[in-house]
């Protein structure tokens, strides 16, 4: 699915392209993350340097405060990559009280 959005927004020119994401314990968070990451890494348009792809992690606010310090902490540890190239809050800023 990665692959296949990053292809489209080439396919319209896009040369510079954030994608947003929150994380999914599908089968585990961080699982999901190099999910995500490897479909990054192996769209074509990547591989030949047409465009640029970094990944936004994004903290549901309606989520756990132990979920959000998980995303926090994998943002810091995979930001070095130069993948990862920020957090956002997202959802309801009324919903939730632990971020």
């Amino acid at each position: 699915a990665t692959t296949s959005v990053i292809e489209e927004f080439h396919q319209e020119n896009v040369i510079l392209l954030e994608l947003r994401t929150t994380l999914r314990p599908i089968p585990t968070h961080r699982s999901y993350l190099n999910a995500v990451i490897r479909g990054i890494q192996n769209a074509p348009s990547v591989l030949d340097n047409k465009i640029y792809v970094t990944l936004i992690l994004s903290i549901d606010r309606s989520k756990s405060l132990d979920e959000a310090l998980l995303t926090l902490e994998l943002a810091k540890e995979y930001y070095s990559n130069g993948l990862v190239s920020g957090i956002d809050l997202s959802g309801n800023p009324l919903v939730g009280s632990s971020v």
